[in-house]
């Protein structure tokens, strides 16, 4: 079995990529959202059409989308196609599967998977063992509890989470890992061909989600800044660490960490993966900073790279 992912954002690149190129048996669209909507389309219904453009021709496409406008879409563009399309229900996946994961699995993609496999002929358990034991990929959701000075850091990898729904979604399986005395920091990674993703996110920062204090990364710092101004946001809490800023990574800790209130701070960073903040936080983060440990003894002073 080879297994290939469609990078196209474009339907005509889409369609010449599944049609003259990749010629599938079994077409995988996790579910629609709203996402690259300046060549995919305004509306969930216009992604879907262009998403469609993957469908194969005459084999099976699975989803876990249960929008049902979306799925009759789907459904009328897979029968032309002489294509079966399966709806796997993500309720098949157990809450004792999706914690067997050593990072933040959700069901809709597990489901997905299984399905996959029945379809192929691997058994149940076989194919949840190898899901468990696969290297993961880089932008999976694997929370990390840290101790960078004297404060306990709960760290969220978001950064590959690029639109509204999956975004608030995220956030939701974030809840244990905050109490009344957490303070919420989110970094808002802007890449500089991002622009209108940049706005977006501005957006759902303050109106489909909660943050104590918000942090703009990469590009558009102002653009950005402006954005959640006019959205109600207090520009007080908000930190311009940026391109137009040049920050070093122990400047950009210094501020987004130690001065920061409380002695729990979860900060979540989302938008985009690559920008220079990005992938230095992500490499301080993952690899450099120390874990946490409630018993130890460190010393105020602790700093980056000490």
């Amino acid at each position: 079995m080879l297994v290939i992912e469609c990078m196209a954002l474009k339907p005509e690149y889409q369609r010449v990529s599944e049609r003259m190129i990749v010629r599938s048996n079994i077409g995988v669209i996790t579910n629609v959202r709203e996402d690259h909507q300046d060549v995919m389309g305004e509306t969930l219904p216009e992604i879907a059409r262009s998403l469609m453009s993957t469908c194969p021709i005459s084999g099976t496409l699975l989803t876990s989308e249960q929008n049902p406008e979306i799925l009759e879409i789907m459904k009328t563009i897979a029968s032309a196609n002489g294509t079966q399309l399966i709806v796997s229900d993500p309720d098949r996946v157990t809450d004792e599967e999706v914690e067997a994961f050593d990072y933040i699995a959700f069901k809709e993609n597990i489901t997905i998977a299984l399905t996959i496999a029945d379809i192929v002929g691997i058994p149940r358990d076989v194919a949840m063992r190898g899901m468990i034991e696969a290297a993961p990929d880089p932008g999976v959701l694997r929370m990390k509890e840290l101790r960078i000075g004297e404060k306990r850091v709960t760290w969220a990898n978001l950064f590959a989470v690029n639109d509204r729904e999956s975004m608030i979604a995220a956030m939701e399986k974030l809840d244990p890992y905050r109490t009344e005395e957490t303070i919420v920091v989110g970094i808002l990674n802007n890449r500089s061909d991002r622009e209108r993703r940049a706005i977006q996110f501005a957006d759902v920062a303050v109106n489909d989600l909660d943050f104590d204090r918000l942090v703009t990364f990469g590009a558009y710092e102002g653009l950005v800044t402006d954005r959640l101004k006019h959205n109600g946001y207090n520009i007080g809490n908000v930190l311009n660490l940026g391109d137009e800023h040049d920050y070093d990574r122990g400047e950009i800790i210094g501020q987004m960490i130690h001065e920061t209130p409380g002695s729990h701070i979860l900060v979540v960073g989302f938008v985009n993966i690559h920008t220079r903040q990005a992938e230095e936080m992500l490499e301080y983060f993952e690899h450099e900073a120390r874990p946490w440990d409630a018993d130890a003894d460190v010393p105020a002073t602790t700093a980056p790279g000490d």
